[in-house]
Formats: structure tokens, C-alpha cells, sequence
């Protein structure tokens, strides 16, 4: 599956003649679990190395909180979107 982005990817899947509907899904469920096990890294970096961030980058810790909170709503509203749509 290294053929490119999702475009590309879903193009060499319906080349390969799996069904349009099914490659289109393959690739959005491979997405929500990179998002959600990205979520995941962010969340246990934040809780067991911010300690870390403070000490080294104390002037910039506030922005690297927002850009994180930011980052992190912006994907759980995504995947909360994705499984709500999935169950209609």
C-alpha cells in the first residue's frame, strides 16, 4: 500500500479490480486508526513528558498546549463524525 496518497492508493486498488466502495472504505478506516493511535502517542506524551517541555521550552509551553488541544479536538470531532455517520 505505498503507492502514494489515498488517491493514488484508491486508483492502484480499483486497477487491481477490488470495488470502488470497499477500497474507498479500507482507506478511510486505515485513516481513523492512524488518527486514533496518533491521539493516543500525542496524549501519553503530553501526560508523561510535559514535565520536560517545561523545563526546556518553558516561554513556548503555552503555545505547544493550544497547538496540542487544537490539534487533538480537531481529530476527536473528526472520528466522533466518522463513527456517528457510520452507524446511519
Amino acid at each position: 500500500m505505498s503507492t502514494g496518497g489515498q488517491p493514488s492508493q484508491l486508483a492502484a486498488m480499483i486497477q487491481m479490480g477490488m470495488e470502488g466502495g470497499r477500497s474507498t472504505s479500507i482507506l478511510l478506516m486505515k485513516f481513523i486508526i492512524y488518527q486514533v493511535v496518533v491521539l493516543f502517542a500525542y496524549v501519553s506524551t503530553i501526560i508523561f513528558g510535559f514535565h520536560m517541555v517545561m523545563t526546556k521550552f518553558a516561554g513556548l509551553a503555552i503555545f505547544i498546549g493550544i497547538g496540542f488541544f487544537n490539534s487533538r479536538m480537531f481529530n476527536c470531532i473528526f472520528i466522533s463524525n466518522y463513527v456517528c455517520l457510520s452507524f446511519y
